[in-house]
């Protein structure tokens, strides 16, 4: 009889380690959707000053053709660029660049204006707009050049905005649009 034993108490870890594997996962899974999402925004961002860009160029190539059409007015080539005014115009309106936009960006912020405009019905398309330009990121001075206005007019609109967001001063606008 001098002989010693030990007993042990087992534990069971198979549970844990899968748990541990099935945060893993998730952790990959959530760092590849964001990602996605990154891709997608800059995506947005580039289809954005894509229509801005292209939209400038053909306003400056409309004012380029009227300082044409003043220097020499009735002149055989006055009509065919008058001809190309009119066809540039014709672009101009059949390119609806916020319908164009606001496709792309709803495949990747499905429910946006959705849930925007639930929370805050007060706001007006333009406005709406403007936010959406703002959850993709654009500075202050792209959404000028996107919308063609003034600085100017992009600070009373972000105060329109914050106003009826009833956002305080030291709230970011950016980091509350963020949440939709």
């Amino acid at each position: 009889m001098g002989k010693l034993y030990f007993m042990a108490h087992g534990m069971d870890m198979s549970d844990q380690i899968a748990m541990e594997k099935k945060h893993k996962r998730q952790q990959i899974d959530k760092q590849k959707a964001k990602m996605l999402l990154d891709i997608n925004e800059r995506e947005l961002v580039t289809t954005a000053l894509q229509i801005s860009k292209t939209s400038n160029i053909i306003e400056t190539t409309l004012k380029s053709i009227d300082k044409i059409l003043e220097k020499h007015a009735e002149t055989e080539i006055c009509n065919d660029l008058i001809g190309i005014k009119n066809r540039l115009k014709l672009q101009i309106i059949e390119q609806d660049n916020w319908e164009v936009f606001k496709l792309s960006f709803t495949k990747v912020h499905k429910i946006f204006f959705e849930k925007l405009k639930t929370k805050h019905p007060e706001l007006s398309k333009s406005e709406t707009k403007f936010c959406a330009y703002l959850r993709i990121h654009l500075s202050s001075s792209q959404i000028s050049s996107f919308l063609n206005v003034t600085n100017e007019a992009i600070k009373k609109t972000r105060y329109r905005i914050r106003k009826k967001l009833k956002l305080s001063p030291k709230d970011s606008l950016e980091n509350y649009i963020e949440k939709f």
